[in-house]
């Protein structure tokens, strides 16, 4: 068993589930959904507190589940792929994976050749949606090939702000259905690079190594600092 931390509207809420909104008890009983009351539901706390909750809104709960998905978490990287036929392809693309890192909080590599696998990243961030060379249109395809979530650059419409401040100018955040958007951090699904514990990405620092960037503790950068090779930085490069 394993614990990780999921993003589930009310009705889905499970006996066992932590709720980020109530960490000091766990769910203990969930009752049905009344349909004389379709708008709330209501759980019982194990310190016996009853809880009501939205059936439809989106809550986020931490649970043991039986395996997590190696993608799901924090510290497994995301590829960014463009252009890199000139400098400024490979500024754009640079300061593409440092934004990437920065919003998600989880590492984020930029790959200037077809020297990597896809499979090993989470998901695939694209600088430009054409005028793409070889190298960019090889690994655009073996991701899509192999399912995985590719992510378009967004328009200035979709640029959208976290209630915590973090404005998402590469990244999409979740929106429940209330319109609310939760970032990365505020949903607890980021992670220093460095020591793989939950990440405060304004505290952050977004270090640099190689062709990647890697959000770790302001305290875990002395470490990083004093360690000359990546080694212990938890990314797939």
């Amino acid at each position: 068993m394993a614990r990780t931390t999921l993003t589930v509207p009310g009705s889905e809420i499970l006996p066992g589930d932590i709720l980020k909104r109530y960490p000091s008890a766990a769910v203990a009983e969930a009752a049905d959904v009344d349909p004389r009351y379709p708008n709330s539901r209501t759980l019982i706390m194990a310190d016996g507190t009853r809880y009501l909750c939205s059936p439809v809104q989106e809550y986020v709960v931490t649970r043991d589940v039986d395996d997590e998905p190696a993608t799901a978490h924090a510290t497994t990287p995301v590829l960014c792929l463009g252009p890199v036929e000139t400098p400024a392809d490979v500024k754009a693309l640079r300061a593409l994976a440092y934004s990437v890192a920065y919003e998600l909080g989880r590492p984020a590599v930029w790959a200037t050749n077809t020297d990597h696998t896809v499979t090993d990243y989470a998901a695939v961030y694209l600088t430009a949606a054409s005028l793409l060379d070889a190298a960019t249109l090889v690994l655009l395809g073996e991701a899509l090939v192999a399912d995985m979530d590719v992510h378009e650059p967004l328009t200035a419409d979709e640029v959208v702000t976290c209630d915590c401040g973090l404005v998402h100018r590469h990244t999409r955040p979740l929106v429940d259905a209330q319109g609310v958007v939760w970032c990365a951090n505020c949903l607890g699904d980021d992670a220093c690079s460095w020591c793989g514990e939950e990440l405060d990405t304004e505290a952050a620092e977004i270090v640099e190594s190689g062709n990647g960037f890697y959000p770790v503790h302001a305290a875990c950068l002395a470490g990083v600092r004093r360690d000359a090779s990546t080694s212990r930085l938890h990314a797939a490069v």
